[in-house]
Protein backbone atom coordinates (compact mmCIF):
# COMPACT_ATOMS: atom_id res chain seq x y z
CA UNK A 1 0.00 0.00 0.00
CA UNK A 2 1.03 3.59 -0.57
CA UNK A 3 1.03 6.19 2.17
CA UNK A 4 2.80 9.25 3.43
CA UNK A 5 5.56 9.04 6.03
CA UNK A 6 4.63 11.04 9.14
CA UNK A 7 6.95 12.51 11.76
CA UNK A 8 5.79 12.52 15.36
CA UNK A 9 6.98 14.47 18.37
CA UNK A 10 5.32 14.13 21.76
CA UNK A 11 2.47 12.12 20.16
CA UNK A 12 1.64 14.86 17.67
CA UNK A 13 2.26 14.91 13.92
CA UNK A 14 5.00 17.45 13.24
CA UNK A 15 5.58 16.76 9.56
CA UNK A 16 4.68 14.68 6.53
CA UNK A 17 6.66 13.52 3.51
CA UNK A 18 5.85 15.33 0.26
CA UNK A 19 5.32 12.00 -1.57
CA UNK A 20 3.67 8.68 -0.79
CA UNK A 21 5.87 5.62 -0.32
CA UNK A 22 5.15 1.93 -0.84
CA UNK A 23 5.33 -0.41 2.13
CA UNK A 24 7.48 -3.36 1.11
CA UNK A 25 6.23 -6.89 1.71
CA UNK A 26 7.89 -8.70 4.62
CA UNK A 27 7.98 -12.49 5.17
CA UNK A 28 7.76 -13.50 8.83
CA UNK A 29 7.47 -17.29 8.37
CA UNK A 30 6.60 -20.05 5.92
CA UNK A 31 5.26 -23.54 6.35
CA UNK A 32 6.33 -26.24 5.72
CA UNK A 33 10.03 -25.44 5.91
CA UNK A 34 10.82 -28.24 3.40
CA UNK A 35 8.77 -29.14 0.32
CA UNK A 36 9.09 -30.80 -3.08
CA UNK A 37 8.38 -29.27 -6.49
CA UNK A 38 4.62 -28.92 -6.91
CA UNK A 39 3.94 -28.68 -3.17
CA UNK A 40 2.14 -25.68 -1.69
CA UNK A 41 3.88 -23.42 0.82
CA UNK A 42 1.95 -21.05 3.09
CA UNK A 43 3.85 -17.77 3.51
CA UNK A 44 2.95 -15.40 6.34
CA UNK A 45 3.96 -11.79 6.83
CA UNK A 46 2.54 -8.39 5.96
CA UNK A 47 2.10 -5.87 3.13
CA UNK A 48 1.39 -8.67 0.65
CA UNK A 49 -1.27 -6.74 -1.31
CA UNK A 50 1.46 -5.18 -3.47
CA UNK A 51 3.14 -8.53 -4.39
CA UNK A 52 3.34 -9.03 -8.17
CA UNK A 53 5.90 -11.85 -8.29
CA UNK A 54 7.22 -14.62 -6.08
CA UNK A 55 10.45 -16.55 -6.63
CA UNK A 56 11.97 -19.67 -5.11
CA UNK A 57 15.72 -19.67 -5.59
CA UNK A 58 15.43 -17.17 -8.50
CA UNK A 59 12.67 -19.20 -10.24
CA UNK A 60 9.23 -17.63 -10.60
CA UNK A 61 6.45 -19.52 -8.86
CA UNK A 62 2.68 -19.43 -9.14
CA UNK A 63 0.97 -18.01 -6.07
CA UNK A 64 -2.38 -16.85 -4.78
CA UNK A 65 -2.87 -13.92 -2.47
CA UNK A 66 -5.05 -15.08 0.41
CA UNK A 67 -4.86 -11.81 2.36
CA UNK A 68 -2.50 -8.91 3.02
CA UNK A 69 -0.78 -11.27 5.49
CA UNK A 70 -0.91 -14.66 3.73
CA UNK A 71 0.18 -16.12 0.36
CA UNK A 72 -0.06 -19.71 -0.88
CA UNK A 73 2.71 -20.52 -3.36
CA UNK A 74 3.55 -23.61 -5.43
CA UNK A 75 7.20 -24.69 -5.38
CA UNK A 76 8.45 -24.64 -9.01
CA UNK A 77 10.32 -27.52 -10.66
CA UNK A 78 14.02 -27.96 -9.87
CA UNK A 79 14.13 -26.19 -6.50
CA UNK A 80 15.87 -27.95 -3.65
CA UNK A 81 17.32 -25.15 -1.52
CA UNK A 82 17.18 -21.41 -1.78
CA UNK A 83 15.58 -18.18 -0.74
CA UNK A 84 12.01 -17.01 -1.14
CA UNK A 85 11.79 -13.59 -2.77
CA UNK A 86 8.78 -11.28 -3.14
CA UNK A 87 8.52 -8.62 -5.85
CA UNK A 88 6.12 -5.72 -5.67
CA UNK A 89 5.15 -2.91 -8.03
Amino acid sequence: SYDYVYLFSHRQITGRSPNKFISLPIISKFNPSKADSGDTIEISGYNFNSVTGLLFNSNYASFSLVSDEKINATVPEGNIYGKIELHSY
